[in-house]
Order: C-alpha cells, then structure tokens, then sequence
C-alpha cells in the first residue's frame, strides 16, 4: 500500500485554521472523484450483524489516491494523532490542546458532505477519530452518510459499538476485521482497541494485541498508552520479567508523557503483586534514584499507601519510613505516613514497639476524618495487643470486625507528576481501607505463624 505521509507543519497548520476559524456550512473541499460500491448494506443502520460472517471481512484496503483539501476527515485525524504524539513526548500544553482540537475536529467533520465520505480513508479516519475518544455522533453521521460496501464500513461501525461502550458488540466486529490490512494509520489504533477489548476474558490476547500495536506504531502515543496497559498485565500474571522489561522500556521512552502518572498507578499496582518480596523493593528502590527529590516523594508515598493495602510489608514499611524520613515532619502528609507505618508494622513481631512508640506521636486532630477511622482502628489494635497476646487467628478475627469502619474509596489519579503531589497533599485519603484490614493477617512474618 502506498502510503501518502503528511509533514507535521501542514498538520499544525490546519489545527491553528481550525482554532482560529469557525466552522462553515460544507467543511469539504471537492473530493477526488471516487467510484462508489453499493451493495445490500446502504442504509447505515446498526441493524445489520453479519460482521462475524467471513465473507464480509475486507481482505485489503484502498488505493485510491487521497482526496485533496485542507478539510478532509483522514488530514485532520493524521493532525490529531500529530498532537497525541506530542502528549506521550511531554510538550507542554499538550494535552490541553489536545482536548480543545478534538471538539472542534467534531464540529468540522459533522459539517462534511455526502461526498467526503465516499472514500474509505475517509471512513477509516472516522473510525480511528472514535477510538482516541473523538464525539460517537461523528461516526453515526458519516456512517449514514457512506455507500460504501459493508466490508468498507465494518471498521467505523466497530469503532461507533467501542466509543458508544457497547463493548460486547465492539469485540463481535472487530473480530471480523484484520487490522493488519488497515491503513497504517489505523492498524495499531485498532491493536490497541482489541487489547482493551478482551482484556476482561483473556490477558494473552489482549497482551498480543498490545504488543502489535507497539511494533505497528513506535514513538507514538499509541505505544506508551500500550506499554502502561502491559505494565498493568504483567501485575495480574506475577511475570517479573515482563514487569522489569516493560517498566524499564516505559521509563527509557516515555518518562515526560502527561501520562506519567498512570504509568505509576499501574508500576505500583503490578509491583505489590509480584512474588518475590525482596526483589519487589530492589526494583522500587533502583526506580526512585531516577527522579528528583519532588518525584520521589510523590512515588514513595504512593507506592506507601498501596503496599499497606496490599499486605507487602517490607515495601510499605521502607517506603513510609523513607518518606517519614524526607517530609517537613510538620506537614499533614508527614502524619499519615507515620500512621501507615505504623499500620503496617504493628503486628510484625520485630517491629511492634516501634510501631506503638510512633503511633504515640500521632495527633488524631491531623488527620482527616477516613485517617480519623483508621487511628482509631490502629489504636484499638494496639490497646488489644497490650492487654492481651493474641494469637494470629485471634488477631484475624479482631481486623474482620474493625473492617466495618473503613469506607471504600479509589481516588481519581492526576495526569501529571505536579498534579499527584498535589494530589497526595491535598486529598488525604486511604484506598480500599476494608481490603487493608482484611488482608493485614499476612503482613505477619513466616516465623511467627
């Protein structure tokens, strides 16, 4: 397939006419002139659902040569993924940009005529529009727009099931395609879209699909968006060497992305499940060395806070002692690592009268009202293994019963690593607190149990 490049002036240049002009009544300049396939599926319904039927899955794309004009569907979307490239590279303003061009590339591909969409680049440009969370009513329009033949239109109607999250009909149509054979500029979009697709049902696939997408389309935002989403999966199969390969890769790559932030989530979710503690907290360890002192507080207390939910002693008490140790000792975020150490530490045998002596310097007052709850846990704990040893079982079944006071709560991650140090010193708050208590049991070493 011939593939006809676009250079990334021209591209911003027609997202600043964008910007800077409003949206006319045809948005279209007159189209090369294209031979329209008309067959049984004309009437862009959604009623048809023969997209698992073999026959109707396109075998290859267009040659067609491209419609001229500034204004054609598939110019504006190669913009747009111009920009989300930028996003995943860190310029400034990006994402912001990103979001305002992708209204106003809405409002000018809902103004094209019937012709526009006649040519099958065009429709697959609607389609990748939808699946980078572009306005489903774009889809619909040119989809009713388009005679096409039904093969032509299968990728837009797949992408109109994912944007409008009817992701059971998404998966039966997109089974129907072959991404390979879409155009270059769509094939790992669609990767990318099968992998979130089947990822409920089948981590393999879905891991597959990640990995295409990655090969079809390096340097983009489509990798680093694959490689954060393989992070994640490399936790949920306890593969460390998945895990180290893929996070080294993200970081060497991708570490200014305004998404930097949801690369921690996953990095800290896929870290407190692998197996190997010890290995667990050299990797944490080796990874904060890379940023400065702002970054690796906002990492730390982080990755603190979910090693206390997820009962991985060793991280949680190194990364809330490090904190304790790097943190103005007056400030609110200084407090509740203090408290997580001591969450984590009070019923570890070798870490108990530490853990009471420090939770003695916690004021209550300091802290919100869910840390409010979890002290007051702690400190009935604590009253409990003072007045009377207990057993592990016995200690088992005090947590179950303080579970009830734990609200569960998952905060909403920022997008930047700015914005989570905000975050963690604006939004005081402890994640699913009944998992922490229901799974502090094995916070206990192997020795006493």
């Amino acid at each position: 397939m011939i593939w006809k490049p676009v250079k990334p002036l021209t591209c911003v240049s027609i997202l600043l006419l964008m910007l800077a002009h409003p949206v006319p009544a045809s948005a279209s300049s007159t189209p090369a002139p294209v031979e329209v396939e008309k067959d049984d599926h004309d009437s862009g319904g959604e009623e048809e659902t023969g997209a698992s039927e073999p026959e109707i899955v396109r075998a290859t794309s267009s040659f067609a040569p491209l419609p001229e004009g500034k204004y054609q569907p598939w110019r504006l979307v190669r913009a747009l993924q111009l920009v989300q490239d930028g996003i995943a590279t860190g310029k400034p303003g990006g994402l912001g940009l990103y979001r305002i061009l992708l209204s106003k590339t809405s409002d000018w591909l809902l103004v094209q005529n019937k012709a526009v969409w006649q040519h099958e680049r065009n429709l697959d440009a609607a389609a990748i529009y939808l699946l980078i969370g572009g306005n489903p009513e774009v889809g619909e329009t040119a989809y009713a727009r388009s005679k096409l033949s039904y093969p032509q239109k299968l990728p837009l109607e797949a992408a109109i099931a994912y944007a409008k999250r009817e992701f059971t009909k998404a998966r039966e149509l997109m089974a129907a395609i072959d991404h390979k054979v879409l155009p270059p500029s769509a094939s790992a979009q669609f990767a990318l879209a099968k992998s979130m697709i089947v990822s409920s049902s089948n981590l393999e696939m879905a891991n597959q699909y990640l990995n295409e997408a990655r090969r079809l389309a390096p340097g983009t935002l489509i990798e680093e968006a694959s490689l954060r989403r393989a992070l994640r999966i490399s936790g949920e199969t306890k593969s460390l060497d998945d895990f180290q390969a893929l996070s080294n890769t993200y970081f060497s790559r991708f570490r200014n992305s305004h998404y930097f932030s949801d690369y921690l989530k996953n990095y800290v979710f896929a870290l407190v499940r692998m197996p190997d503690e010890d290995e667990m907290l050299s990797e944490f360890q080796s990874l904060i060395d890379e940023f400065d002192e702002e970054q690796q507080i906002a990492i730390t207390t982080y990755a603190a806070r979910k090693a206390v939910i997820s009962g991985q002693t060793q991280l949680a008490q190194w990364a809330s002692n490090w904190a304790i140790g790097n943190l103005n000792d007056q400030s609110k975020l200084h407090t509740r690592m203090r408290l997580y150490a001591v969450a984590s530490g009070i019923i570890d045998t070798g870490s108990i009268e530490a853990s009471m002596e420090m939770f003695g310097t916690i004021e209550k007052s300091e802290l919100d009202e869910r840390h409010q709850k979890l002290f007051d846990a702690v400190a009935s704990l604590s009253d409990r293994i003072v007045s009377q040893p207990m057993g592990i079982e016995h200690l088992k079944q005090v947590l179950r019963k303080e579970q009830q006071t734990f609200p569960e709560d998952e905060p909403i991650m920022p997008e930047s690593i700015n914005d989570l140090t905000e975050f963690l010193n604006s939004n005081e708050t402890v994640r699913r607190s009944q998992k922490l208590f229901l799974d502090m049991g094995t916070l206990v070493p192997e020795k006493t149990q």
